[in-house]
């Protein structure tokens, strides 16, 4: 053999033994590096069990690596394997090409306090020191990443500030491949469990030329317990639990995120809210929505179907507040100088289409504790049903409802939503209503406890254009009140208990119409204010003059018994002073005064005579028919502290007694 060849085979063979010894040794060496120089490449310490490493292959394989926290004592990241294959000769043509990357079994726990996490740390070790560094342009690189897979990771997250704890069990993500220029779409599947309950599953298909994506996105049993922390930023809420599942589709493009098109079903069940005092605040078994197409930046929210099942809540008002504003936490500042200047934004007019609403069974609780009595009210078996509901067009929906002692609600609406003022028609009816119940409002309003009544009340209302014409019919059975409350110093002081007795009619009913009219956009309008108006000035005057109400209640005429009329000489006694001496008219309108005055115990009947002569003789006469009157009465059952009969101070034209009522104080 030549002695050139035989030099060049042996400075060959020496060159390969000792890139075979330096492949060998890389893993070794760099173990060594890591294991003592971790502070020095990132701060932190390290520590690596094995390393493997192929020069000529381009593979890559590190085994039990570990990074601590700034305590070197507490575990930051653990990596059980990490495997990487390169194309290294692309790297001399400025070409990335990874031809797998295997990362398994990672555990990391991550810990955010306000904006710092507990690797800020790692990433201020690596960010330059002088700020004015200048990086001269190159030619770009190619790169090309295919077989990303990570495997059976373990994810520990803690808010501090917030208060929130998510724990991610065996994360697996695999990517075929990214591809950078353009003409394959890059595809991902992620997959992950929650420790507190819950599974995700996406697959993401991503154009990196044009930015745009799809992504499916599956969410099984998620516990609601995990978003408790970030609700109860904005709410009063001590617990929240539920679980929720949705299968998603969104599609869009990475540069205008807001444009993404939001569609799939969303189901969450089990639903239990309580308050800041620990009390159940709202509970349902179950939601179901479906999505046709949301778009957050065109102010678009079309939706096919919105169901909610066993839906159970309250709503208390108090002196201070009520439900809702006590769930919601006030902002921190209510300063207009940190907000951003919006008066040249325009914002999309909202386009809402509801194909089906439907609350089926569901139940609520009233309670209004500003009343001297607190006030509890139950609606069970609550229903409510619309179709196509949008905000243009005009809507409909019903409502009906079991009410307590067999009660029953029902309401039909038909109205607009963009322009409440515009058109609304709002039909209700209530039946079966125990008066008792409803108390606590009689007392405020009137101090008089209902001790027994059934009533319906129906409701017919219409607003056009702000302008509202409401009719409200009330129908009372057999209306009972208790006496005064004497510790109340009600709104309205009127004599309701003998207001109501002089209502009823021979059938033991009361019959009220209540008319409402009004332009709503008057501040001071308000629609139960009226009604309460009304009703007192309906009492007022039929206890003002109770006469005429009774009269109509039992069927007899105002005219039959508003005068009775004498002749000046008629002395109103016979010859043997023994039977009253009557006309027939006279003996008629007698009898329906007397019939009258029993009816109702709390009515004060006045006869007031009215005199043609002030002589002696005639004031004589005038007393003889004075008494032959009250006898008469007497004699028909009229109590006696029911009877008032005088003569007017002055000579009237006409001789006759003129009728009016009082009524009496109740007595003890």
């Amino acid at each position: 053999m030549r002695k050139p060849l035989k030099i060049t085979i042996i400075i060959a063979a020496s060159i390969l033994m000792l890139l075979i010894l330096i492949s060998l040794l890389a893993g070794p060496i760099a173990k060594s590096y890591v294991n003592h120089k971790g502070p020095q490449l990132i701060g932190r310490t390290a520590h690596v069990d094995r390393v493997r490493a192929n020069l000529f292959t381009g593979h890559v394989a590190i085994a039990g690596l570990q990074v601590m926290e700034s305590d070197p004592n507490t575990l930051f990241l653990g990596i059980d394997t990490l495997d990487v294959s390169l194309r290294l000769r692309g790297l001399l043509v400025r070409k990335l090409h990874l031809r797998h990357l295997t990362l398994a079994g990672l555990n990391a726990n991550i810990i955010q306090e306000g904006s710092t996490f507990n690797f800020s740390d790692i990433i201020d070790h690596f960010r330059s020191d002088d700020p004015d560094t200048i990086h001269e342009e190159s030619r770009p690189w190619t790169m090309g990443f295919y077989n990303i897979r990570l495997s059976h990771w373990q994810v520990r997250y803690a808010d501090k500030k917030v208060g929130s704890k998510w724990n991610l069990n065996d994360l697996n993500l695999l990517i075929p491949g990214v591809y950078f220029d353009g003409r394959e779409a890059t595809k991902a599947g992620l997959d992950l469990a929650l420790a507190d309950g819950g599974t995700l599953h996406t697959n993401l298909d991503y154009q990196m030329e044009s930015s745009d994506f799809d992504i499916d996105i599956i969410l099984q049993q998620f516990n609601l317990q995990n978003i408790k922390a970030y609700l109860a930023q904005s709410l009063n809420i001590s617990d929240i639990d539920g679980i929720a599942s949705a299968q998603l589709k969104a599609s869009g493009n990475l540069n205008s995120l807001l444009q993404t098109t939001i569609g799939g079903k969303l189901n969450i069940q089990e639903v239990a809210v309580a308050n800041i005092q620990k009390q159940p605040l709202l509970n349902v078994d179950e939601i179901d929505i479906d999505i046709d197409k949301i778009i957050l930046a065109q102010n678009h929210y079309s939706i096919n179907t919105v169901c909610v099942n066993q839906l159970r809540t309250s709503y208390e008002t108090f002196t201070n507040g009520n439900t809702l504003s006590r769930l919601i936490k006030p902002s921190e500042s209510d300063s207009t100088s940190s907000r951003p200047d919006s008066s040249n934004t325009k914002s999309q007019p909202m386009h809402l289409y509801i194909g089906s609403v439907r609350v089926n069974n569901a139940a609520l609780t009233y309670a209004d504790y500003t009343l001297p009595d607190p006030f509890e009210y139950s609606i069970n078996n609550l229903t409510i049903k619309s179709d196509n509901l949008t905000l243009k067009d005009d809507n409909t929906a019903t409502l009906t409802a079991s009410l307590p002692h067999n009660g029953k609600l029902n309401v039909q609406w038909r109205g607009s939503l963009d322009d409440l003022r515009r058109t609304q028609d709002l039909n209700l009816s209530l039946q079966g209503i125990h008066l008792s119940d409803f108390s606590p409002y009689t007392v405020a309003y009137l101090a008089h406890p209902f001790t027994d009544g059934v009533m319906s009340f129906t409701s017919r209302n219409t607003i056009r254009y702000s302008q509202l014409q409401g009719d409200n019919h009330l129908d009372i059975f057999r209306p009972e009140v208790g006496e005064r409350r004497s510790d109340i110093d009600s709104a309205m002081h009127v004599p309701l208990k003998a207001a109501l007795y002089v209502l009823k009619d021979k059938n033991d009913e009361v019959l009220i119409d209540i008319p409402v009219a009004g332009k709503i956009d008057d501040p001071e309008f308000n629609y139960m204010k009226i009604v309460w108006s009304t009703l007192r000035k309906l009492f007022v005057k039929v206890a003002g003059s109770p006469l005429r109400g009774a009269a109509n209640a039992l069927g007899i005429k105002g005219d039959d018994i508003e005068f009775i009329e004498f002749t000046p000489t008629q002395s109103g006694y016979s010859y043997d002073n023994e039977r009253i001496e009557l006309s027939n008219r006279q003996y008629y309108q007698l009898q329906q005064l007397a019939t009258i005055a029993r009816s109702d115990s709390s009515m004060l009947l006045i006869l007031q005579q009215q005199l043609t002569a002030t002589d002696s003789s005639g004031i004589h006469l005038a007393n003889q028919r004075n008494s032959a009157v009250r006898d008469y009465l007497l004699s028909q059952g009229v109590p006696a502290r029911q009877l008032m009969i005088v003569n007017a101070e002055k000579r009237q034209r006409r001789c006759g007694y003129a009728i009016d009522s009082e009524l009496l104080e109740p007595e003890e």
